[in-house]
């Protein structure tokens, strides 16, 4: 009775087998999809319709509130200039401030106190490209110790950015069809399908220049004399280019 038992579970077993693999020889496998994937890059070009400067305001004293004092004259009127031309309060920055001791050392290496150094930066966003040359003249007039940094850049960013984003999308189509093209494929003419997938190479919104802004890193200092002088002039920048790169892997019929 035992051994009739056995014999019956495994003729179960076999049956089962059987079935699962009749089933699975008639399941026809999926296709994997034949695709092409392509690099498509795109730059457009816009002119700059805001600058951000920045700038020291330097001052030294014996006596470190005498110091201060005179820096926050400084930076009194500094503002003035900003006021004049409407610069508003969020268009201005404050970004830190150093106070420190300064010495020099005689022929003898004896150290030498020559007072304390207060020096405040300052950047400040100007939106109107056409008081560029007259601010940054005023701002030295008014004993800015010098401009560190001006950078130029375009308000409305994201309308040159998504042009350059379609134009990328559409350099990268081109570039399949170019490859479809290409190979003889025994006579079979390759043809693009859906677009299974878009990315996009994460980078600077523009294609040159750092922390997106075209820079100019010239310092800009007022002479002995009182003169201007710039080792690099203070000219605005041409246009500015805005790139974008995607990646887009297409179908493939």
């Amino acid at each position: 009775m035992k051994d009739l038992f056995i014999t019956k579970k495994h003729i179960g077993l076999s049956i089962l087998f059987v079935s699962l693999f009749i089933f699975s020889s008639c399941t026809k496998p999926e296709s994997v999809p034949r695709t092409i994937s392509v690099s498509g890059s795109a730059t457009v070009y816009a002119e700059p319709d805001e600058a951000t400067i920045s700038f020291s305001l330097y001052t030294k004293e014996q006596n470190l509130a005498a110091a201060k004092e005179k820096n926050d004259a400084l930076l009194a009127n500094a503002h003035k200039v900003f006021s004049t031309y409407a610069i508003v309060p969020k268009d201005i920055r404050l970004d830190h401030v150093n106070i420190r001791p300064d010495y020099r050392y005689d022929r003898d290496g004896v150290r030498i106190f020559l007072g304390y150094a207060v020096e405040q930066n300052i950047s400040v966003t100007l939106k109107a490209l056409k008081n560029y040359e007259a601010l940054l003249t005023d701002i030295l007039k008014v004993g800015v110790d010098r401009i560190n940094n001006v950078s130029f850049s375009v308000q409305d960013s994201r309308k040159y950015k998504d042009e350059a984003r379609i134009n990328a999308i559409q350099t990268a189509e081109e570039k399949a069809e170019l490859f479809c093209s290409a190979p003889k494929n025994n006579g079979v003419k390759l043809s693009l399908g859906k677009v299974l997938s878009i990315n996009e190479t994460a980078s600077n919104m523009y294609s040159s220049g750092i922390s997106n802004v075209y820079s100019q890193r010239q310092v800009l200092y007022k002479t002995e004399e009182g003169a201007d002088a710039s080792a690099g002039g203070i000219t605005p920048m041409g246009q500015i280019p805005i790139r974008a790169e995607v990646f887009v892997t297409f179908e493939l019929k």
